[in-house]
């Protein structure tokens, strides 16, 4: 890059290090900053500085950057950027204040929260994330309390302790609910915590439509397709015929931006989904593709191509799965409640989605339907028409006291 832009643009690295920025601010320049600036609008800089860093997750490394302090220079040559060891410090102070703030916040409400165990591969550590969830005058409020590791066995207790620790740090006095993932060692911690717990409707759903994509003819379309997507991800010839195949089958007058092929990931359903509406999508280009003799070998292409029963298997999934992707992405938001919801969503998913419909022409997606089906009733302890067996459910009296459902429960 800086023989390129030496050889090209005739722009060396010392025309703009040395004369217009340093990577560390000496104490000349700082107490000139200063006395230019005036201290009070220097700080009030340095602050807004380390709040972008925080809120855009930036490395502390960005104010040491080249391109970075000669934008600043441009901007305010009176400014001088601090080094990475001032911001660290802003940073830290930013973090107290807003800590402080979010302790007054809680204090004496009722807070509910979500939490979640995560591995990170760079550090090679286990993390848990706390987040907490209340009312302020009658208007949802959603906050991250912390993000701390988790170094040894995950066992219930040590996660229980970890959260009664982060609960006294900030000062939580009614913590009354948990909601977590389906796993044993969490459910476990929230009988120790001694609180209402909560499975997440979007784990236990993934759960239930993994149980459906399973079924051995459905495991292995999708397996098919993503073997497929894989080929055109990894292939710079394939990619580049796609989109040309695109721009000379599209029909309308006025061609919209070729579309790429959607990979799937293992530990989420709903990428399975969008990589089948996509591949669906896109049918026709991608076996021009693949029937190319330029692009793709005829041995290649044997290996690659569904069979028919396949591709219908993955068209049918697509349109069995578009009610089930809406509810996920309905349930997972953060703007307002929505343990409410889930017994009407449930609901409607066993007696609608799952129901065996005249246009399932594969007998695989009606197994996959039916196996969904017995899941959830299972799992949420429903009548086979949907109805909870349990009405002190927290979330089911969460749908009798909200108005928008009553006529509906």
């Amino acid at each position: 890059m800086r023989t390129h832009l030496a050889n090209t643009h005739n722009i060396r690295e010392n025309s703009v290090a040395k004369d217009q920025v340093k990577r560390q601010s000496t104490l000349e320049l700082y107490h000139r900053s200063r006395a230019s600036l005036g201290k009070e609008q220097y700080l009030k800089l340095n602050r807004a500085l380390a709040l972008a860093l925080a809120l855009d997750m930036r490395p502390l490394s960005m104010v040491q950057g080249i391109g970075f302090r000669h934008f600043c220079k441009i901007l305010n040559p009176l400014y001088q950027v601090p080094c990475s060891s001032t911001m660290k410090t802003n940073i830290l102070a930013l973090f107290e204040e807003a800590k402080k703030e979010l302790i007054e916040l809680v204090a004496g409400r009722n807070v509910a929260i979500t939490t979640d165990l995560w591995s990170s591969t760079v550090s090679k550590r286990g993390y848990i994330t706390i987040t907490a969830h209340f009312l302020l005058d009658w208007k949802y409020v959603t906050r991250v309390l912390a993000t701390r590791p988790l170094d040894g066995s995950h066992t219930a207790k040590h996660i229980a302790e970890t959260l009664k620790e982060i609960q006294e740090e900030f000062k939580i006095h009614k913590l009354i609910a948990m909601t977590t993932d389906n796993a044993k060692n969490m459910e476990n911690a929230g009988c120790e915590m001694n609180i209402i717990h909560v499975f997440c409707f979007s784990h236990t759903l993934q759960l239930s439509v993994q149980a459906g994509v399973s079924h051995a003819p459905i495991k292995r379309a999708l397996a098919a397709a993503r073997s497929l997507v894989g080929h055109f991800n990894h292939s710079i010839l394939s990619t580049g015929a796609l989109k040309e195949k695109q721009k000379s089958i599209e029909l309308d007058d006025e061609p919209g931006t070729p579309k790429s092929l959607i990979q799937s990931v293992a530990t989420r359903w709903n990428s399975d989904y969008k990589m089948a509406i996509r591949l669906i999508e896109l049918r026709v280009s991608v076996l021009a593709v693949l029937y190319d003799n330029k692009v793709t070998k005829p041995g290649m292409r044997a290996t690659l191509d569904l069979e028919n029963n396949q591709w219908k298997i993955l068209e049918q999934f697509g349109e069995v799965m578009k009610p089930f992707a809406i509810a996920t992405e309905k349930l997972t938001s953060e703007s307002s409640p929505t343990l409410s919801q889930v017994f009407i969503v449930i609901k409607m998913l066993i007696t609608t989605a799952c129901k065996p419909s005249d246009t399932d022409e594969c007998p695989e997606i009606k197994k996959m339907k039916d196996c969904i089906r017995k899941d959830l009733t299972t799992r949420y302890k429903l009548d086979t028409d949907g109805t909870p067996k349990n009405v002190k459910i927290p979330a089911l009296v969460a749908s009798f006291l909200d108005p928008r459902y009553t006529l509906e429960i």
